[in-house]
C-alpha cells in the first residue's frame, strides 16, 4: 500500500467519525422543531384564557406553525442546495429563537400569531438542511436508518414537550417556559456554526462516494456529476417530476392527520372527555409519543435492510387507518382509557411510514436536487398538519352545545368523534397514492431514468428513419 493509500484511508476513518457530529449537533435543532411542534397543546387551556378564544381560533394559532412550515419547503430545500446547511441552520435558528420569545412574550393575539410565525419560519430550516448533510456525508443504502434516527431525536423534543413541559410550565408560567426555550434555541444556533460543515471536503476529508471504488469509477460518477441545474431548472425538474407527487399525497394523510392529533387536540380531547388533570393528560400523550422514538428508526432499518421502499409503507400505512377507525367508532370515540396509551402507541408506530417519503423522493431525483426534492416531498405532511388542525377546530366549534366552566368552551365526546372521523377519511383517501410510489430499492434511480428516457426517444427517431 503506498503512502498516498495510506493517507486516504486515514482521512476515509475520520470521516467515518467527524460525519456523527456534523450529524448530531443539527439534530438538536431538531429536537427543539418537534418541541415547538407539541409545546403549544400543553397550554391550550392557558392560551384561550389568555387570549380569549374560541377553538376554531385556537386551531388558527397552532396552524400558523404548519402553514409556514409548508410554504418554506422549497425555499428551505433552495437554501439547503444554494447557501448551505450550515448558513441556513444557524439562521434558521436564530430566528425561530427570536419567535419563541415573542410568543412568550404576547398580550395581543396577533402577536402570538407573529411569534408562532417566526418559530415555524425558522424551524423550517432544519430537517431538508439535515437531509442534505445526510446526503454529503452518509452512503445512499443507509439514509434509511439515518433518517429514522434524525426523527428519533424529533421524538425526544416532542416527548420534552410533554410531562417535562407541563411541569416547567406549573413552575414559572407558559410565557417564561418558552423565553427560556427561545434563549436555549440560540444558543444551539451558535454550536452549528462552529462545528458543521456542509460536505467532508471542507475539513480536507474524502466524500463516501469517492470512498467506495465503484462509485469513483468515471462510469459511475458519469450520471451523477455531468448534469447540473441551475435555480429555475432545478424547481422545473422537480415539479415536473411526476414520481415525486405521490410522496406529497402519503405524507399528507399520515403526518399531517397524525400532527394534527398530537400537535394540538389531543390534550383537550383527553382533558374534556375523560376529565384528566393536564398532568395526567401530559403523562398520556408522552406514552403516546414514545412510538416517535421507535418508529421511524424501525421503519427505516427494515426498508434498508429488505432494501425496498415502497412496501413497508404499505404494510404500515392500512395499520394506521385501522387504528383511527377504532379510535373514531370504538364506544362513540371514547375507547376505555386503558387501551388509549397503546391505541395512540400503535398509531405512532404505523404513522412512521410516512419517514420513508423523504427517501422515495431523493431516490428519483438528481444528487444534486436532494434539498429541493426532500423538501417538495415534505410539504405534504406540514401542509396537512396545517389544515387539518383547523378543520378539527371548526367541527369542534359546529357541535359545540353552549357548555362553558371557567370561560373556557366545553366539547362533548360526539364533536371529537366527529372531527377524528373527518382526519381517518382524509387518511384513508391519500392511501391510494401509494401505489404510485416508484420503487428505489435504496439507490438512486435518476440516472437510470435519463438513460430510458434516452433509450426510447432514440427507439421513436429510429422507427420515424425507417
Amino acid at each position: 500500500m503506498t503512502d498516498g493509500e495510506k493517507e486516504f484511508q486515514s482521512r476515509g476513518r475520520r470521516m467515518l467519525r467527524v460525519r456523527w457530529l456534523i450529524w448530531g449537533v443539527p439534530s438538536l435543532v431538531l429536537l427543539i422543531s418537534h418541541f415547538q411542534r407539541i409545546a403549544p397543546t400543553m397550554v391550550v387551556q392557558d392560551l384561550m384564557a389568555a387570549f380569549n378564544t374560541t377553538a376554531a381560533s385556537l386551531g388558527g394559532l397552532g396552524s400558523v406553525y404548519f402553514y409556514t412550515f409548508a410554504l418554506m419547503q422549497i425555499p428551505s430545500g433552495i437554501l439547503a442546495d444554494t447557501l448551505g446547511p450550515r448558513k441556513a441552520l444557524t439562521a434558521g435558528a436564530l430566528i425561530g429563537g427570536a419567535g419563541s420569545y415573542v410568543f412568550g412574550s404576547a398580550v395581543l393575539i396577533w402577536v402570538a400569531y407573529l411569534g408562532r410565525f417566526l418559530v415555524g419560519f425558522g424551524m423550517s430550516l432544519t430537517l431538508i438542511c439535515i437531509m442534505k448533510l445526510m446526503s454529503e456525508w452518509f452512503r445512499d443504502n443507509e439514509f434509511g436508518t439515518l433518517t429514522g434516527l434524525t426523527l428519533f431525536w424529533g421524538s425526544v423534543g416532542a416527548l420534552l414537550a410533554t410531562t417535562p413541559f407541563s411541569l416547567m410550565v406549573n413552575g414559572i408560567g407558559w410565557r417564561m417556559s418558552f423565553q427560556v426555550i427561545a434563549m436555549v434555541t440560540v444558543a444551539v444556533a451558535f454550536l452549528v456554526w462552529a462545528l458543521v460543515r456542509d460536505r467532508p471536503s471542507q475539513l480536507g476529508l474524502p466524500s463516501p462516494k469517492e470512498m467506495q471504488s465503484e462509485e469513483r469509477s468515471p462510469e459511475g460518477d458519469k450520471p451523477r456529476t455531468r448534469l447540473q441545474f441551475g435555480l429555475k431548472e432545478g424547481l422545473k425538474e422537480t415539479l415536473l417530476n411526476r414520481e415525486i407527487w405521490p410522496t406529497v399525497c402519503v405524507s399528507f394523510g399520515l403526518y399531517g392527520t397524525m400532527v394534527a392529533l398530537k400537535g394540538m387536540w389531543i390534550t383537550p380531547y383527553l382533558m374534556q372527555v375523560y376529565n384528566l388533570s393536564r398532568e395526567r393528560a401530559a403523562n398520556y400523550v408522552l406514552l403516546s409519543l414514545l412510538a416517535g422514538l421507535i418508529g421511524p428508526i424501525l421503519v427505516g432499518f427494515f426498508s434498508d435492510r429488505i432494501r425496498r421502499r415502497k412496501l413497508p409503507i404499505l404494510i404500515f400505512a392500512p395499520l394506521y387507518l385501522l387504528m383511527w377507525f377504532i379510535l373514531v367508532f370504538w364506544n362513540g370515540g371514547k375507547p376505555p382509557l386503558a387501551v388509549l396509551p397503546v391505541l395512540l402507541f400503535m398509531m405512532g408506530i404505523f404513522c412512521s411510514a410516512s419517514a420513508l417519503t423523504w427517501a422515495c423522493a431523493k431516490e428519483v431525483s438528481h444528487p444534486s436536487l436532494v434539498g429541493v426534492a426532500t423538501s417538495f416531498a415534505n410539504i405534504g405532511g406540514f401542509l396537512g398538519g396545517a389544515l387539518m388542525q383547523i378543520l378539527f377546530g371548526h367541527i369542534l366549534d359546529l357541535k359545540w352545545q353552549g357548555d362553558m366552566v371557567n370561560g373556557l368552551r366545553i366539547y362533548p365526546p360526539e364533536a371529537y368523534q366527529a372531527a377524528f372521523l373527518a382526519l381517518a377519511l382524509v387518511a384513508a383517501v391519500s392511501l391510494v397514492s401509494i401505489f404510485f410510489i416508484r420503487e428505489t430499492h435504496c439507490t438512486n434511480i435518476y440516472a437510470g431514468k435519463l438513460r430510458a428516457k434516452s433509450e426510447s426517444k432514440t427507439g421513436k427517431i429510429r422507427q420515424v428513419v425507417s
